[in-house]
This record gives C-alpha cells, sequence and structure tokens, in this order.
C-alpha cells in the first residue's frame, strides 16, 4: 500500500504519532480538498491562498483534538468554514459593505458589522475552552457542532439517552461561554 492510497484519517493519525512524511502529505491532501471547497465559496479567488493558509495554520494547531475514530473531513470542514467565516468578517469589516454572503449554502444576512464580527468565537480561543471542558462534554460538543451530529446520533455513538446528551450539551454550552470570557479577560 503506498501513501497515496491511505485514508485522511490513517495519514492523521499517522501525523499524530510523528510521521513527518505523513503530515506533508496530509497537508499536501488538505490543501487540494479546500481549494475545490473555497473555489466556490469565495468571490476574491486572489485571497484564497491566504485563507487555506489560515486553515492549515488551525489545523495545525488543532489536530491534538482530531480523533482517528471519527471521519476526518467534518472535522477539516468545520475549520474551514469558521476560517472563511473570519475572512469573510475581516472583509466586511474594511469595506463596510452589507447585504449577502453565501456560506455553505447558507445565506447570511448582514445588517451590520457588529452583528457578524461578533456572531462567532475565535478558532484557537474556542479550541482552548473546549479543551477544559470534561472530556464527555467536550465530544458532545465537538460531535454536535463541528461534525454536524444530531443529538439521536451522538446518543447512539456515545451509549447515551438522547435527553441525557442534550442536557449535557446545554451544559457544556453554558461552560464554554463562561471559559471563552476568562480566556478572553486574560489576554
Amino acid at each position: 500500500m503506498t501513501k497515496d492510497s491511505i485514508s485522511l484519517e490513517q495519514l492523521m493519525q499517522m501525523s499524530q504519532d510523528g510521521d513527518e512524511k505523513s503530515y506533508r502529505l496530509l497537508l499536501t491532501k488538505i490543501e487540494a480538498l479546500l481549494k475545490q471547497y473555497l473555489y466556490h465559496r469565495m468571490s476574491h479567488h486572489e485571497d484564497m491562498d491566504d485563507v487555506i493558509q489560515e486553515i492549515l495554520i488551525s489545523v495545525h494547531h488543532s489536530r491534538h483534538t482530531y480523533h482517528p475514530s471519527r471521519p476526518f473531513k467534518p472535522w477539516l470542514f468545520a475549520i474551514a468554514k469558521f476560517r472563511l467565516m473570519d475572512y469573510l468578517r475581516k472583509i466586511y469589516r474594511k469595506t463596510g459593505k452589507q447585504g449577502q454572503v453565501s456560506i455553505d449554502s447558507y445565506e447570511l444576512e448582514i445588517e451590520d458589522e457588529s452583528s457578524v464580527t461578533n456572531s462567532e468565537y475565535d478558532t484557537e480561543l474556542l479550541h482552548k475552552a473546549l479543551d477544559q471542558l470534561p472530556q464527555k462534554q467536550r465530544q458532545i460538543v465537538i460531535l454536535m457542532k463541528l461534525e454536524e451530529h444530531t443529538a439521536k446520533e451522538v446518543a447512539k455513538k456515545m451509549n447515551m439517552k438522547e435527553s441525557a446528551v442534550k442536557v449535557s450539551a446545554h451544559r457544556a454550552y453554558k461552560r464554554l461561554e463562561v471559559l471563552i470570557r476568562d480566556i478572553e479577560g486574560s489576554k
């Protein structure tokens, strides 16, 4: 089996284990995926390389949060989506434009700059806060918010009742709010 035929999940696991060649190959494959992902989501294609670089940096800093038993692409595209949102906020902050921006086929109404700039947390800040949650809550948040699984799917995966997943998720979100405020306050 050649390195080219190895799955992204396997490449990431080998990368997490310190295999530098696997990590370089993973980044090359990720870059190709990101170009496809961003091409139809960005109107300023000249900025695409910068956004890809930001995503790759976030992947590098967040790679410890990836669990090899989970699909890689949803994890990657969750990071890509956050970075794309960061890029769009920066563009709208600079230009002062108002209107609609298409993100993953959602129409995001932009009424004023503050509604966009305050609507999402910085990716690194979010990951710092996530790292402080208990493992079960962290796993539930990652599955539901980053990998976009339903509470029912998470309950099945984690061998929990759906109501327990919802309660745990609610508590985790409340705790995340406090943790993020604390982290922001310590800067």
